[in-house]
């Protein structure tokens, strides 16, 4: 059936039939639009017909879940039938769509789908994520009692998100007690959580998963970046004297990746450091985040008696792209190391682009 440009014209029947059709076919625009003019013109009829398009292919029993939640509370008692009793995917989509319902029933309702002892492993993922999305502190007990159980990593490292999502600092010990968890996301999803509640101890963790993928992740850089004040961490991690050179060198690449300009001073202040490959590192990590007080340090390292730091300091500037650089860059054209030459070609390139 094709669908007419204004659907008005349709009894109720037809439109149905029209409803289904484009489902079926997964038409989503023409399902989308049909949704629209159900909802303004028939809304007294739309969670009883919307209701059955829950666990149809996922973009159309999204669209169905995201049409319910523009009927806002009226649509919550059906949304919460379909959680406890209609077909998995329906649950899932039912789930999803009261997260962003919050009332005390519709948070039991997806408390009991998480703890359900013969729930599908989807569904009660579906309820935790929902569960965050709330952001009930009700939901914190509960949600702490599923933590220290045994659990799938997948399923703790969920947990562990979402305890960070609903900011109770009561949920740090249990947080804590999974930053030396076996499973690398669990871990990640701990140290998240904790340093969203501002807990130090949570930074070197993701500092370390951070350094330890390769390239560096730029799912865990986005994660640091959203989180972060890196005015109390990055000093820590670039000085610490107690780990591996490995452990500052990271750290430099690391705050380079995250690119966030409050890491800008501690940088500078290691950027003369006695081993030439922190001095490189963050030469490198200043030019990524591009900020010009950084200018300086770049300029001071062009002179360093390392090829490596010479040569992370041009492509430091290449990436700061201030074209006034590019007089400092040329005279490296002419150094006795191949690769420090090849570098300021390459900066020189980039810095005559933005002239």
């Amino acid at each position: 059936m094709k669908l007419p440009g204004d659907p008005s014209g349709l009894p109720a029947g037809r439109l149905e039939v029209a409803l289904r059709e484009a489902a079926d076919r997964h038409d989503e625009e023409a399902f989308a639009t049909l949704i629209d003019w159900i909802l303004e013109r028939r809304p007294t009829e739309a969670v009883e017909l919307l209701a059955r398009y829950l666990g149809h292919t996922r973009g159309i029993g999204r669209r169905a879940a995201h049409a319910l939640l523009r009927l806002g509370e009226s649509a919550a008692p059906v949304l919460r039938e379909l959680l406890e009793s209609g077909s998995p995917r329906a649950q899932i989509d039912a789930a999803w769509a009261l997260g962003s319902l919050p009332g005390e029933e519709s948070r039991r309702a997806l408390l009991a789908g998480v703890s359900h002892p013969a729930g599908d492993q989807a569904l009660t993922d579906a309820c935790i994520d929902a569960l965050m999305e709330m952001a009930d502190p009700m939901s914190l007990q509960p949600l702490l009692e599923l933590a220290q159980r045994d659990q799938p990593p997948s399923r703790l490292a969920r947990l562990c998100r979402a305890l960070g999502h609903l900011g109770e600092k009561e949920a740090i010990p249990v947080l804590m007690s999974h930053l030396s968890h076996a499973d690398e996301d669990v871990r990640l999803r701990a140290a998240e959580a904790l340093a969203r509640l501002s807990e130090a101890s949570a930074w070197p963790v993701l500092f370390t998963l951070l350094r330890g993928s390769s390239p560096v992740s730029s799912e865990l850089a986005g994660t640091l970046r959203a989180l972060g004040d890196l005015t109390r961490s990055a000093p820590l991690l670039l000085g610490a004297a107690d780990e591996s050179e490995r452990v500052r060198r990271d750290t430099a690449e690391a705050l380079g990746a995250i690119g966030d300009v409050r890491a800008v001073g501690p940088l500078m202040e290691v950027s003369e450091d006695a081993n030439p490959w922190i001095r490189g590192e963050v030469a490198y990590a200043l030019g990524r985040i591009a900020d010009r007080r950084g200018l300086p340090c770049l300029l001071r390292a062009l002179k360093d008696p390392s090829d490596w730091v010479r040569m992370c300091a041009i492509r430091g500037l290449g990436l700061l792209g201030d074209p006034s650089t590019l007089k400092h860059v040329r005279p490296l054209l002419e150094d006795a190391n191949p690769e420090v030459r090849s570098a300021a070609r390459d900066a020189s390139e980039m810095l005559e682009l933005d002239l």
